[in-house]
Order: structure tokens, then C-alpha cells, then sequence
């Protein structure tokens, strides 16, 4: 699929179809990243961007920024990434297109939580997590509920933290996510701990030892 898109992307810039270009370039870009070479995708999301912007295309000129912001993430330059994010935050909503907004609120909350912006994260995290659950989209709702977690602790706000890792573990249950119910039940123990609930974090943590056990098994 990438050597037909390869092919077609002459084709598509003589023809002065921009949209068409923009959305073939994403793709090579996407298979770039996903092949670990991150500084020619990145390249090549800039051109996508340009390109959905000549189309008067935000909610994919949002995509492509977001998909920037990825591979900067790679490249190690989380500020930047962060940057690009904020940028898709505003393409996506002004753009009225919710898909493209939860992608890019949850990867700006995670970013900011990994940049110390807790609050920031809190505030990101809880939109996107707001939006995956009018999409059913069940996975995204329990990694963001698992990361809203984290910045919840960075907060000292052991209830709300524990809150969101309850919530995630649940998830990770209905959707089969051992390794994530795992880490969210090791972190529910931390949290039931700090609020003196020693006897439930007892159960919760000999839970997750159990399922590292058959992980490990595995």
C-alpha cells in the first residue's frame, strides 16, 4: 500500500489535487513513523499540513499536525510535539470534527502530564476522555482514564487519582487488557495506601501480582 501511494503522490501534485495529496502524504508519513524513521515523516506531515491548509481542510491540516507533534515526540522534542498539539486542538475543534479532537486532546494531556502541567493535563485528559466515551471508543477511554490517573497524582489528589484508576481498570477488564489492568490495579493499591484503605489495597495489589504472574507465564 505505501509503494501505491508512493506512485500516486506524482500523479495527484501534477494534477493540482491538494487534498488528495495532503491525505496521501499523511499516509506515507503514518508508515514512515510506524517503520521507526522519524525524521523523514516529519517532513513529510509538514508537507501534508501545507497541503490541507491550500485545501481549506482543518480537520485534516488537525491530523497532520497532531501527526507532527508525534514524531517530534520521537525525535525527543517534547516541546515542540507539544506545540503541534495545541495547534490540533484548534484546527480539530474549530473544524467541529470530534474524532480528530479526542486524538488531539488526548496527546496534548499526555504530553503535559509527561511536561509536569498537571492541571493542564487534567483539563485535556477530561475532554478527550468525555469525547471517547460519546464514540464507545472503549481503549482510548481507558488509557486517558489511566494517564488522567497519573496527573491526578502529581496533583496529590490521591481520591481522584484512585477515581480514574478504578475506572481504567474496569475497562481494561471489558476490553481484555491484562498488562493495563495489571499496572492500573498496582497503582489503585498506591492510592487505597496513601488514603489508609490498607486491607482493599491489599487486594488490589496480590490482583495485580497475579496477572504479572500470567503475563509473565505467557
Amino acid at each position: 500500500a505505501l509503494e501505491w501511494w508512493q506512485q500516486a503522490l506524482p500523479l495527484l501534485q501534477a494534477a493540482g489535487e491538494r487534498a488528495e495529496e495532503a491525505s496521501a502524504l499523511l499516509y506515507i508519513g503514518e508508515a514512515q513513523l510506524a517503520a521507526g524513521d522519524a525524521e523523514p515523516a516529519l517532513q513529510v506531515f509538514q508537507q501534508s499540513q501545507a497541503a490541507f491548509r491550500d485545501a481549506r481542510d482543518a480537520s485534516g491540516e488537525g491530523s497532520a499536525a497532531a501527526a507532527e507533534g508525534r514524531a517530534l515526540e520521537k525525535l525527543g522534542r517534547r516541546p515542540e510535539a507539544l506545540a503541534r498539539y495545541e495547534s490540533a486542538v484548534t484546527l480539530c475543534r474549530d473544524a467541529g470534527d470530534s474524532d480528530c479532537l479526542r486524538v488531539a486532546l488526548s496527546l496534548a494531556g499526555t504530553a503535559k502530564r509527561e511536561e509536569g502541567d498537571a492541571a493542564g493535563a487534567v483539563r485535556d485528559l477530561e475532554e478527550a476522555i468525555g469525547l471517547h466515551r460519546a464514540a464507545r471508543d472503549r481503549t482510548a477511554e481507558g488509557r486517558d482514564l489511566s494517564t488522567l490517573g497519573q496527573a491526578y497524582e502529581t496533583q496529590r489528589d490521591e481520591a481522584a487519582a484512585l477515581r480514574a484508576y478504578s475506572e481504567a481498570v474496569a475497562i481494561d477488564v471489558d476490553v481484555g487488557d491484562v498488562s493495563g489492568e495489571a499496572w492500573d490495579r498496582q497503582r489503585a493499591a498506591s492510592m487505597l495506601t496513601s488514603l489508609g484503605r490498607d486491607r482493599e489495597a491489599v487486594v488490589e495489589l496480590k490482583r495485580a501480582l497475579e496477572l504479572r504472574r500470567q503475563l509473565n507465564q505467557g
